[in-house]
């Protein structure tokens, strides 16, 4: 009795049922794998993690993203999204291979969630700055995340793909995870081992600038498309002969 008194509550609370995701268990991935200017080591790397969701029964397919493009970031990750097919997206910045102990923690998160971050381990100082950075951007971003700039992410398509971006530099990271967190997704973040990140392509330089372009308009939605004006109606058919059985009326 009181197990299905506590299922009805459940149920009917709308917290619950906000936080309850379809499962995607099984479900297919497009690796996304930013070159860090190196083409020939991101298309190993994108083949290794290929490798490695099929042999978890997932389908797989890996693209590379130049990251020396001029549009930004934004522009090369929001077109690669544009053009995915599988339920999940798994973008990377890593210049390193993934194992299993990367992948693994973020397929099982993502059950439960929008957006997964692997979490990787960092001694005392960097620790400290991160804890520190984790404070301003929990207060200032509602961002809960420690590693906003981890190579290991893991999203729903249809979420990430909601979400339109502004940055060109690294700073779309912080932004995505913003914007994710002002739209009511749920993100997860879990542990996993070193893996280095490219940084020194992603143009860090124009981190101010985005930061203080997005504080001045920030686009948390896309525009809905605006419908083409129908032709005009006539106001009239022409005329046929001047009988009265063949006027027709205006």
């Amino acid at each position: 009795m009181f197990s299905q008194l506590a299922v009805e509550e459940i149920e009917d609370d709308p917290f619950l049922a906000a936080s309850k995701r379809t499962t995607v268990s099984g479900s297919g991935v497009d690796v996304l794998v930013f070159d860090a200017l190196n083409p020939e080591k991101a298309q190993a790397i994108g083949e290794g993690l290929v490798q490695l969701l099929r042999k978890r029964n997932r389908y797989a397919e890996a693209r590379v993203l130049d990251s020396s493009t001029s549009t930004g970031m934004a522009v090369v990750l929001e077109a690669a999204i544009a053009s995915t097919t599988q339920d999940l997206l798994l973008v990377t910045t890593a210049v390193d291979f993934w194992r299993p102990e990367h992948l693994d923690p973020l397929l099982a998160a993502i059950e439960s969630a929008d957006h997964v971050i692997g979490r990787r381990p960092v001694g005392f100082p960097l620790g400290l700055k991160r804890w520190l950075g984790w404070g301003i951007r929990s207060t200032v971003y509602a961002v809960p995340i420690h590693d906003i700039h981890s190579p290991c992410t893991l999203h729903r398509r249809d979420s990430l793909q909601s979400i339109p971006l502004q940055s060109e530099s690294a700073f779309a990271d912080l932004e995505l995870l913003a914007k994710a967190t002002f739209l009511s997704r749920l993100l997860i973040e879990v542990p996993v081992p070193d893996l280095q990140a490219d940084e020194d392509s992603r143009r860090w330089a124009l981190w101010r600038h985005d930061r203080s372009d997005l504080w001045r308009k920030t686009i948390f939605r896309r525009p809905t498309p605006t419908p083409s004006t129908p032709a005009e109606v006539p106001q009239g058919e022409q005329e046929g002969d001047a009988s009265p059985g063949d006027q027709n009326e205006q």
